[in-house]
């Protein structure tokens, strides 16, 4: 099989990593001009599917989605699309709404490879308190929003009591904001940008609104989530019931007692593999392709 994997943001590179890695391990080429391209991202692949590429989306995130006007969207919060040719998700829900977005799609749950591969890098005894942000996506939804700039004094409020064993990280497309923002306000935690570095040692997630909330639950890190003012509807994933088993916090003199209590997550229940979804991936894709 010959196949391209396109990978315009660093967040996407890593849900294509490993299955590249795979495909390549078992003999298939890597080919720029090749029909058949793999990518994390939606709108990319509306793009390819235009140049007459066939299209492989790889979920890169826990599938969360929200209600607009009436109707549930992505958060690309972008039409049906028919370019798509194979969609990997995480669960069977996500998969299921897919397949009203991608109609001529065959949509597979294969879980997470990128969780997988973090999975196997895990400190058994892990410290840090990790304050991470999303970025806002641009739909008309406050909740697929972001906390930011509201939230930096809880980033400091955290920062004068974990000191050193606290870190910031936030969404590719808001982390330089982040960065500069905090720097003018004057105090200097250590930043991050690669959520697998961090994962690795993180004991507590503060976070607004992100896909690593779920990957943090599945790998037993204990998460607070940060509610930004206006946030209130309930949309599922996020918010919905799922995320009434973390700790809320919409105030940053709430945070460090929060972070101090939060329990152990109970119901990650989102990636519903994640030993083998590395293979299965790889499997789905060359099975496909074949079948065509």
């Amino acid at each position: 099989m010959r196949f391209f994997a396109s990978a315009l943001d660093a967040h996407y590179k890593r849900h294509l990593a490993p299955i590249v890695d795979e495909l390549l391990s078992r003999g298939h080429v890597l080919d720029e001009g090749a029909e058949w391209v793999l990518t994390a991202g939606r709108l990319d692949a509306y793009r390819l599917s235009r140049r007459g590429r066939s299209p492989i989306l790889v979920e890169h995130g826990a599938g969360q989605t929200y209600m607009l006007n009436g109707v549930r969207v992505d958060a690309s919060g972008m039409r049906p699309d028919p370019g798509v040719r194979l969609y990997l998700g995480p669960n069977g829900q996500v998969a299921g709404f897919m397949r009203s977005q991608l109609p001529e799609a065959e949509c597979v749950v294969v879980g997470s490879p990128a969780l997988e591969h973090l999975a196997a890098t895990m400190k058994q005894e892990r410290s840090l308190v990790v304050f991470a942000v999303h970025w806002h996506s641009g739909l008309r939804v406050p909740e697929a929003g972001t906390s930011w700039p509201w939230s930096l004094p809880v980033a400091r409020e955290l920062h004068e009591t974990y000191q050193d064993r606290f870190r910031v990280h936030a969404h590719p497309r808001i982390f330089g904001r982040v960065v500069s923002q905090i720097s003018r306000a004057r105090f200097a935690p250590i930043f991050e940008a690669d959520w697998d570095v961090l994962a690795q040692d993180c004991a507590v997630l503060v976070c607004d609104n992100s896909s690593i909330i779920w990957e943090a639950a599945t790998l037993g890190i204990r998460v607070v989530l940060v509610d930004a003012p206006g946030w209130g509807e309930r949309h599922g994933l996020r918010f919905g019931p799922q995320a009434d088993q973390f700790l809320h916090v919409d105030s940053a003199d709430r945070v460090v007692a929060a972070v101090e209590g939060a329990p152990a997550p109970t119901d990650p229940g989102v990636y519903e593999l994640m030993e083998g979804a590395t293979s299965l991936a790889a499997d789905t894709i060359v099975h496909s392709v074949d079948r065509r």
